[in-house]
């Protein structure tokens, strides 16, 4: 299965394990059930075709004894996932006593990353250009356990966000160690880094968001990047903080070269 797919008015992340609306860019990712995630990758693999609950068992519970409930719990999660109705669906059919099928659009989301989308006012000016959901990938680009230098954070907004600019650097270092340990190093250190992170606050019309790029260190060369708008990150207890969420995409990213 390719890494991302579209289906219907969602974009699915399998490595990464999230899924968000397209209608609206600055939708927050949602991280279900893993076991939520397999149900929803086997239908997409066999889109169109009908699934018995049997054939989930064996696939998605196959380290556990369980019945058909938690199939048809999965099933109900998953709907309440995507706004789905039983009785006019648009994403899952239930055929009774035989299945489910996966009736919505799906297409590989890579075959729609080269249209270009701006994702935050002003953008342009500081000369980034945001490619489809943000990755921008140097097949050139292949290290095994590359180094990864981060720099000091940019701060390009009044002084007002200055103790925030300030926590979320160092909060997202130390996430990052956590994520990638022994491949993160300061611009102090002696090692030479094939990668560069580099991360920025910036004002726009938007309101205050975060801009964080990833770099060839030898050539200089966009591999990925990246923007969160700082309004939509308030920090509930079933999501996963700013810093976490960067974190876990620069992990997913590196981990692909």
């Amino acid at each position: 299965m390719n890494k991302q797919a579209n289906i219907g008015d969602w974009q699915v992340d399998w490595d990464a394990g999230w899924i968000r609306s397209r209608k609206t860019y600055w939708k927050k990712r949602h991280y279900p059930d893993p076991r939520i995630m397999a149900v929803l990758g086997l239908l997409a693999e066999r889109a169109g075709e009908l699934v018995s609950a049997e054939e989930i068992l064996e696939v998605v519970w196959h380290d556990r004894v369980v019945g058909r409930d938690s199939v048809s719990t999965a099933i109900y999660q998953l709907r309440q996932l995507l706004g789905d109705e039983t009785q006019r669906p648009s994403y899952i059919r239930t055929e009774a006593r035989r299945g489910y099928r996966l009736i919505a659009d799906i297409a590989n989301a890579d075959a729609t990353r080269n249209k270009f989308r701006v994702a935050v006012a002003g953008i342009a000016a500081i000369g980034l250009v945001m490619i489809g959901s943000g990755w921008m990938i140097s097949e050139a680009a292949k290290y095994d356990s590359a180094m990864i230098l981060v720099e000091q954070m940019q701060d390009e907004t009044d002084e007002s966000l200055g103790l925030l600019q300030v926590a979320i650097e160092s909060t997202l270092f130390g996430e990052l160690v956590n994520q990638l340990p022994g491949r993160v190093i300061l611009e102090s250190s002696p090692v030479t880094p094939s990668y560069t992170l580099q991360s920025k606050i910036v004002a726009c019309d938007l309101g205050p968001a975060l801009l964080v790029r990833l770099m060839d260190t030898e050539d200089s060369s966009f591999l990925w990047y990246q923007s969160y708008r700082l309004e939509d990150w308030t920090g509930g207890a079933d999501e996963p903080s700013l810093v976490q969420e960067v974190a876990r995409e620069v992990r997913a990213f590196v981990n692909t070269l």
